[in-house]
């Protein structure tokens, strides 16, 4: 037993009514907060490592063996319920994917680098100052060459927010999270996008805050609609409080595999948008190469709130090109990205430091560690030129593949957050299906005196409506599909709610138990008062007529 659970064994001994579990979260620094059965010390779920510290096979005798998911080795169940088990996991196989689903068809090219292998164990203390100093001025240069001051503010907020804004029960980050997306909706309004017949694609959605005040604003628009693509299935999603579900469509898949010209929910009359509140990573780079592989749904618009460099990877990285026209190798863009975190670590120091010294009142040093070759002004400065230069190299990317207008925007102030900066791209022509216009403008031809025009028209009216059955399949398909998910969502959900009530259940037994014990013992005291009156009653009664007798033969004496 490692002496962190020993502590909370002695913690757990020392208040009896406390249900924790015992299991020391390494990466959370934190106990366990999931409840135990009676007489237990561990969850359910980390019963095994208990079996394994102390051998307490007699803890889970009474439940069966636990064992890891085959499916997926990051939780275990009771392996009497596997068979139950391997039809509702999340992590099964799909069956039949929907057409907009690829494999890797946003991936990108993988490394051809010999050396990419064993660039991931590339560290900054153990790069020479050579070739430390030798990237430190390659970005420089770039950034003055290309970027320099030329990154503007834009002071926009929609007023959809303002009076949610001034709610006093919002904490820091709440506020701060509606603060961007007050920002990211002002942008959209100043370039008139909030309108009819626009669809937004919304990349990453996560728990879809943006989504929903977007989809609010869209309640009074014609033909417009929000979908938003998400990897993970998450509770308590915002944009399930949106009453009209056809202004949302929520789809579960990766970015990588996503073929958006096959999203059926796209309508042909529709100018498409795409939207992202803090992409991270690499993410943005296949978002970026997901909007610009279509032929035929272009999308005309393009606003990525950029955050976290550092998860960049040179495989997916879109700005190759870029690179390679500065002379920048993969190993020099693993090192920028490892020195894109520099601009928003701080000091650099863990958190149990900066709380140990805030709770002695010391100022934190200007440099936390002696082995730095650069001060923490210089790192930040750095570490900001590292993360535009990344960032130009997407507007590059985008120039490349028709974006007219591409630039990178302030949209929130610093002291807000210190991932800040927008990416924007518009293209300046507006027809996103140049096929089906080139066929309009057909039929709005005068007629000529050609013997197939009948033909022509009736091939083209034929093909118009096979293209329409082909989008009902494909929208039936989708809604096959995202109603088995949904499905599959609410029998997880319902097993885990059953395992709840059956441990409320065997809580509930003991307590009764307890009860029925504490009702035995009381009628048990109760019977013991009734006899102890009884004795008491029949020693007084008899201890007056001994006193009367003796009064009695007193006064016969006399």
């Amino acid at each position: 037993m490692s002496e962190k659970e020993r502590k909370s064994k002695n913690l757990q001994s020392n208040l009896p009514f406390s249900r924790q579990c015992a299991h020391w979260v390494t990466r959370k620094k934190r106990f366990c907060k999931m409840t135990v059965g009676k007489n237990k010390e561990y969850c359910g779920e980390h019963e095994p490592a208990a079996g394994t510290s102390h051998g307490g096979e007699g803890q889970i005798a009474d439940e069966g063996e636990r064992i890891c998911c085959p499916l997926d080795n990051k939780h275990t169940i009771y392996k009497k319920n596997l068979r139950k088990h391997l039809i509702i996991c999340n992590a099964r196989p799909k069956r039949e994917m929907p057409p907009y689903i690829v494999k890797n068809f946003n991936a990108g090219e993988a490394c051809d680098d010999k050396h990419c292998e064993i660039l991931p164990e590339l560290r900054l203390t153990n790069l020479s100052n050579e070739d430390f100093f030798g990237v430190v001025e390659k970005v420089r240069d770039i950034y003055t060459k290309c970027i320099g001051n030329n990154i503007s503010f834009l002071a926009l907020n929609h007023e959809s927010l303002e009076q949610e804004l001034t709610k006093q029960e919002y904490g820091k980050e709440s506020r701060k999270h509606l603060s961007q997306t007050s920002a990211l909706l002002g942008i959209l309004s100043a370039e008139q996008l909030i309108g009819d017949s626009v669809c937004f694609v919304e990349f990453g959605a996560g728990k879809g805050q943006l989504a929903y005040y977007l989809a609010t604003l869209l309640e009074k628009k014609e033909n417009s609609q929000v979908i938003l693509v998400d990897r993970m299935s998450l509770r308590h999603k915002k944009d399930n409080k949106i009453k009209d579900r056809s202004l949302i469509t929520r789809i579960r898949c990766d970015i990588a595999d996503l073929d958006i010209e096959k999203l059926p929910s796209i309508r042909p009359d529709q100018h498409v948008v795409a939207i992202s509140k803090h992409l991270c990573g690499a993410a943005t780079d296949l978002t970026l190469r997901c909007v610009t592989q279509t032929k035929l749904k272009h999308v005309n618009f393009v606003l990525i709130a950029l955050c976290c460099h550092h998860r960049c990877d040179w495989g997916s990285f879109v700005g190759k090109e870029f690179f390679q026209e500065h002379h920048l190798s993969p190993r020099d863009f693993l090192i920028i990205t490892k020195m894109a975190s520099w601009a928003i670590c701080g000091t650099g120091m863990s958190r149990e430091r900066r709380l140990a010294i805030q709770k002695q009142d010391i100022p934190p040093p200007e440099v936390s560690d002696n082995n730095q070759r650069l001060c923490l002004a210089e790192r930040e400065t750095v570490g900001f030129m590292c993360k535009r230069l990344l960032d130009y190299a997407r507007l590059k990317f985008l120039q490349l593949h028709g974006y007219d207008e591409v630039s990178l925007k302030y949209y929130i102030p610093k002291n807000v957050t210190l991932e800040n900066i927008v990416l924007l791209a518009k293209r300046e022509k507006r027809f996103r299906f140049p096929c089906f216009i080139e066929l309009n403008a057909c039929k709005v031809q005068p007629k000529m005196s050609n013997p197939f025009d009948n033909q022509e028209q009736l091939i083209t009216n034929t093909y118009d409506v096979l293209k329409r059955t082909s989008d009902s399949i494909q929208r039936s398909n989708i809604i096959a599909y995202e109603s088995e998910q949904v499905g599959t969502e609410v029998l997880s959900e319902l097993g885990e709610q059953r395992e709840s009530l059956l441990r409320s259940t065997r809580r509930l037994q003991h307590a009764d138990s307890d009860l029925s014990q504490s009702r035995k013992i009381i009628r048990k005291l109760n019977r013991e008062v009734c006899y102890n009156k009884i004795i008491l009653s029949s020693i007084i009664f008899f201890e007056l007529i001994i006193l009367i007798g003796l009064i009695v033969i007193k006064f016969i004496k006399f």
